[in-house]
């Protein structure tokens, strides 16, 4: 809840207001640092000027609000005018029928009192105002231009529309977080068990991928890799013998896209939305080429952990990244496979960094 203050005591000039907001802020301790420090009375940029407050107050003297509730199992019109309204009227609201179970809920809860519990310095590391960071702890989005400071600190995590890396969550609240998204994103209950999150944090931070787990001499699949039987059945076909399924690997002729590009990309749009994957023909590039190609990509996955370990990274911004699974934290079943990204455009991308294989 936002809480503001008032004071007959006399404003302070801008100079002084800037140079108490740019303290405050760069101490990167928000208002709890500032409870902790054992403040005896609230610092002026948190004082509310009496003239805004006489202006809002009720005719009466009494204030009569009500939070807004946002129910979920109305018609989706009806639901975005709700939070539109109550974002420019009140500023919150409260959303009942989520479908998020109460203990998910509480432990979120629990999460977030935790982080804004620990220490300054822990706390300190993900403090910001950087727009474009996903994951970030701060203390007034609006700090430098409202009137006066709100009583709170904030978490914010951006988990869409792009998967976010788990890593990049405080440690206190990345196991629930991670839980809660993937419950959204799938659908379920949960999608990510406390039993499967320490295999997937265990499989990635080998940095071996699926190789790795053959090499070791694995006897079964793991678990992480096996796909739940409801989803399992939910895609057999419909004579439910799988042994007889139709299925065509899309192709893809580039040689009409010399006349006309559109139907050679509706034809790429289609096969990813609904197979994942297709084949090119008519692309030009020579055989003896393509075959080099699969040759040094299968001498790169066969190389020692330790030489492609280096090249293994989770980081978005890595124009060169060996991995697996980009979903892995998202996804309810990994999928058997390892990967070597590399960008080579609209920026031309330097050779050196290129694993010597591939280069």
């Amino acid at each position: 809840m936002t809480m503001a203050f008032v004071t007959s005591v006399g404003t302070s000039t801008n100079d002084d207001r800037l140079q108490e907001l740019k303290s405050f802020d760069e101490s990167k301790a928000g208002v709890k640092g500032v409870v902790d420090s054992g403040i005896t009375h609230v610092p002026r940029i948190f004082l509310r000027p009496p003239e805004d407050l006489a202006a809002d107050a009720p005719v009466s003297g009494e204030i009569h609000l009500t939070v807004p509730v946002i129910d979920f199992s109305g018609e989706r019109a009806g639901v975005v005018a709700g939070v539109r309204r109550a974002a420019e009227t009140v500023g919150l609201f409260q959303v009942v029928n989520h479908g998020m179970p109460a203990k998910v809920v509480e432990e979120m809860a629990a999460a977030a009192r935790e982080f804004h519990e620990a220490a300054q310095e822990a706390k300190g590391e993900h403090y910001t105002r950087e727009k474009k960071k996903r994951v970030k702890y701060g203390s007034n989005f609006d700090l430098y231009r409202s009137k006066y400071a709100s009583w709170r600190d904030t978490l914010f995590c951006n988990m869409g529309p792009e998967p976010l890396d788990p890593q990049e969550l405080p440690l206190v609240c990345r196991k629930i977080i991670t839980n809660h998204n993937g419950s959204r994103r799938t659908g379920s209950s949960t999608s990510i068990s406390h039993d499967r999150w320490p295999e997937l944090k265990a499989f990635d931070e080998s940095k071996s991928g699926v190789k790795g787990l053959v090499d070791a001499g694995i006897t079964k699949v793991p678990r992480i890799f096996v796909m739940p039987r409801e989803d399992l059945a939910a895609g057999d076909s419909v004579s439910g013998d799988r042994s007889h399924t139709q299925f065509r690997i899309p192709v893809i002729d580039l040689k009409a896209v010399a006349g006309d590009r559109s139907g050679a990309l509706a034809g790429v749009r289609r096969a990813a939305e609904t197979v994942g994957f297709f084949q090119v023909v008519n692309h030009g590039v020579p055989v003896k080429l393509l075959e080099d190609m699969v040759a040094a990509a299968r001498e790169l996955h066969e190389l020692p952990q330790e030489v492609k370990g280096e090249y293994y990274t989770r980081e978005k911004k890595k124009k060169v990244k060996y991995w697996t699974n980009f979903d892995l934290y998202q996804s309810k079943y990994a999928n058997w496979r390892d990967t070597l990204n590399c960008t080579m455009a609209p920026e031309p991308l330097d050779p050196q960094e290129l694993p010597p294989v591939r280069r």
